[in-house]
């Protein structure tokens, strides 16, 4: 009960200094989390994944805006797969939306779906629509949340027209400045694709993630993922 109402406290803290809550990412690494923005907040994400080894370099440089626009529901923008290590750029316009459903009073617990739809700005396809959603659980240890849930996506690079699992561990390691973030996706690799990192919070409405992408199997690479992200109100 102390707990709960030291988060009630600093959430609302936050609140009137229209800053952001330590524990909002809107990912976990390349999985979305349980994180909603309220109405009337935006959240800026700028990932850049590279792998600057010889053979299969790749420097690939997303953006996403997200708005909240109540109710629980976020929308998102975003230009993507900006791949500057190729000479063939194919970007693509994806939009979406998530929506959280609170499962207690305490919102430890969560329901949360969404989609995302990408759409090829070179040439003519079948736009690429991901489905998904998650249940997660936050525990008192560290703070701790754990996600697990289901997709579905039509064909598209890694990831098979059928439906696939998603996983996902957040934690504390220093209050109010560093998380570990480990997630898992199924994908069409044999083990699937694993994402490790960290997130720094320098201030409270800013967030950098360093972290690895491992896929395990297949022809997919080892990579690594640098994000900025910031919140604006």
């Amino acid at each position: 009960m102390l707990l709960f109402k030291k988060i009630i406290v600093i959430a609302a803290a936050v609140y009137m200094l229209s800053s952001c809550s330590i524990n909002a990412q809107q990912v976990i690494i390349n999985v979305p989390n349980a994180d909603i923005l309220r109405k009337g907040q935006y959240f800026g994400r700028f990932p850049l994944r590279f792998r600057p080894f010889d053979g299969n370099k790749y420097y690939i440089l997303n953006n996403d805006l997200l708005v909240g626009v109540g109710k629980n529901t976020e929308v998102a923008a975003a230009i993507t797969n900006m791949n500057y290590a190729s000479s063939h750029v194919e970007p693509f316009f994806r939009t979406g939306f998530q929506t959280v459903v609170f499962l207690n009073e305490s919102q430890s617990n969560r329901f949360t779906f969404g989609t995302r739809l990408e759409t090829n700005l070179t040439r003519a396809e079948t736009p690429f629509n991901l489905n998904y959603a998650h249940f997660s659980k936050r525990f008192k240890f560290d703070n701790a949340r754990i996600t697990a849930g289901i997709y579905t996506a039509n064909e598209h690079d890694f990831l098979p027209n059928k439906t696939g699992a998603l996983l996902g561990l957040e934690g504390t390691i220093i209050k109010d400045k560093l998380l570990y973030s480990v997630d898992w996706i199924s994908r069409n690799e044999a083990y699937g694709y694993l994402g490790i990192g960290i997130k720094y919070f320098p201030n409270k409405s800013t967030i950098l993630i360093p972290g690895v992408n491992i896929p395990n199997g297949n022809n997919a690479h080892f990579g690594f993922i640098f994000v900025f992200a910031k919140y604006f109100n």
